[in-house]
């Protein structure tokens, strides 16, 4: 039996990615696959869940096309979170190519002459923007590397990782790693009683 302090329940439980980063990490993990829910249920909690991260404007309507292209843009970056884990980056290239370039950034700079990035509109594509933006500072500073999808296939929750090593694989060791050692561990305790069955 799992208790609950040893195992992260949902995806919302797993440790933040620092800064700006958790903002990705937190939209991937919308879906939780393991559950079978997701937040963006509605272009309604689309609107709800941009406006509480600051993306979209309080009030703004979105339609069931938004909802679809942001669910796409989540999915995209799961795979791009997967290729940090060892995936196939091509998966998510085209895929993230595509939505980037209907949601454009510009650079605007202050009175003191600092520059920043700025959604190009102030709709769905402008809150991808964002987004977009975020992973790319993210991989200048190189903590983009750091955020991964869990290798266990009925998870893919979105982690980072911030061990010295960068080898993590797991969302947690206590949620999914431990769900894979004990698996491994009854496929060889199947094969030895196989095997002894088959030496009789």
């Amino acid at each position: 039996m799992r208790r609950k302090r040893d195992y992260p329940a949902r995806v919302s439980d797993l440790d933040p990615a620092p800064g700006d980063l958790r903002i990705v990490q937190r939209l991937v993990n919308t879906a939780d696959h393991e559950h079978g829910t997701d937040e963006l249920a509605t272009p309604e909690a689309l609107a709800t869940w941009l406006t509480r991260h600051g993306l979209l404007a309080k009030g703004t309507k979105l339609t069931q096309t938004d909802l679809d292209w942001a669910r796409d843009a989540r999915e995209a970056l799961r795979d791009a979170l997967a290729a940090n884990n060892g995936g196939d980056p091509a998966k998510a290239a085209a895929r993230l190519d595509r939505i980037a370039a209907r949601s454009p950034v510009v650079v605007r700079f202050s009175a003191d002459c600092k520059s920043r990035l700025e959604p190009g509109s102030d709709d769905v594509d402008g809150a991808l923007g964002r987004i977009f933006a975020i992973v790319a500072l993210a991989q200048v500073d190189g903590s983009w590397a750091r955020l991964r999808a869990c290798a266990a296939a009925e998870c893919r929750a979105a982690f980072y990782d911030p061990s010295k090593s960068r080898t993590g694989k797991w969302c947690s060791m206590r949620r999914c790693g431990n769900r894979r050692n004990s698996r491994r561990s009854h496929r060889i305790r199947d094969q030895v009683r196989e095997e002894r069955r088959a030496r009789r």
